[in-house]
């Protein structure tokens, strides 16, 4: 029996939903009956739920099992497994893979008119998800970008780009015409980075584009991250690359979610060292700052063996936050006798 789900789609806030079901262990058969849900959000990261039918028998078996014991301890350190732990479906038959799993499991039991069933529910984090999505799919994000690999930014976004691409598409019966900005940042437009429509307009990123397929096949190409070092200096924040896609053909694509990233905050337009976004400043200067962005991508890809430049910028970009807190504990003064603050 396959347990009907909705579709992936975005939530309110911006995190991603893909429920699924057919949900087995590699190298076994689905389990029947099994659903569940995998969450992307900038706070939580990957966060999964699993719910899994067991019969009865078993899942006594699961109750009175003595817990083991627990492996290292506070600080300690384990390797990641590259392989996947649990398989999936999407409503769209899309495979979904998780890896590197860290959850709880417990064991509930439903009594219906008598009859008795047991449920596992696996809830918990995980390290990396992969999700074939399809491109009429809402989380495929398929027309933000040329069908080329690109990785995902959040907090970059310029008030005026520089270039601008009319696209015009069917789906399902309908043909759309829109448009799409860009910059590209070398010549030959290897790298180039595109306005983000994925996200709730409180919410600003972009992709970069880019021409490498050969890589890691859980990270991303080594020339890829000279871009982020650019992009972080000038939102003036350390800023990761969240997940990555690669078009597989014309209709499908496989998004690899870097799930370790939580509480990705987006930068504050006053903490920039130049006023790209968000600031009135950036209207007068945003164009001739971007327009400097190529030749300062080469200047950062040819420092970067010898100098760790975010390494170098971090005291900047943690004092200003640093400041507002020093200036907030000394401005609270706190009775020891009721721990209330005036």
């Amino acid at each position: 029996m396959i347990t009907a789900i909705g579709v992936a789609r975005i939530e309110a806030n911006g995190s991603h939903c893909v429920p699924i079901n057919e949900i087995q262990r590699p190298n076994e058969e689905p389990i029947a009956g099994s659903h569940g849900e995998v969450h992307w959000s900038q706070r939580d990261g990957i966060t999964v739920r699993l719910e899994l039918p067991i019969a009865l028998g078993r899942a006594v078996q699961y109750v009175n099992r003595p817990r083991k014991p627990s492996q290292g301890g506070s600080g300690s350190l384990h390797a990641i497994s590259f392989d996947p732990e649990w398989l999936g479906r999407t409503a769209d038959g899309g495979q979904v893979r998780l890896f590197a799993t860290n959850a709880d499991t417990r064991t509930t039991f439903t009594t219906t008119n008598g009859t008795t069933s047991s449920c596992q529910i696996i809830a918990g984090s995980a390290a990396y998800a992969e999700v074939i999505l399809r491109r009429r799919d809402a989380l495929s994000f398929w027309h933000d970008t040329p069908q080329r690999e690109r990785l995902f930014v959040l907090g970059f976004q310029i008030s005026r780009w520089p270039e601008e691409e009319g696209v015009v598409f069917s789906l399902e019966g309908t043909q759309t015409r829109t448009s799409r900005q860009c910059i590209s940042l070398s010549s030959d437009k290897s790298f180039s980075l595109y306005r983000a429509k994925c996200l709730p307009e409180s919410i600003q990123g972009a992709w970069l584009t880019h021409g490498h397929k050969d890589g890691p096949a859980f990270w991303y190409p080594e020339p890829c991250d000279a871009v982020r070092v650019l992009i972080s200096l000038l939102v003036g924040q350390w800023t990761p690359f969240l997940w990555r896609d690669s078009f597989l053909d014309d209709d499908q694509l496989s998004r690899l979610y870097f799930g370790w990233h939580r509480d990705v905050r987006p930068p504050v337009g006053s903490e920039q060292p130049v006023p790209l976004t968000r600031c009135v400043e950036a209207l007068r200067y945003g164009q001739k700052i971007a327009a400097r962005m190529p030749r300062l991508l080469e200047q950062i890809a040819a420092t970067r063996p010898n100098y760790n430049i975010e390494w170098i910028l971090s005291p900047l970009w943690t004092a200003a936050s640093s400041f507002v807190d020093d200036q907030l504990a000394l401005a609270c003064e706190v009775d020891p006798k009721n721990w209330t603050v005036e």
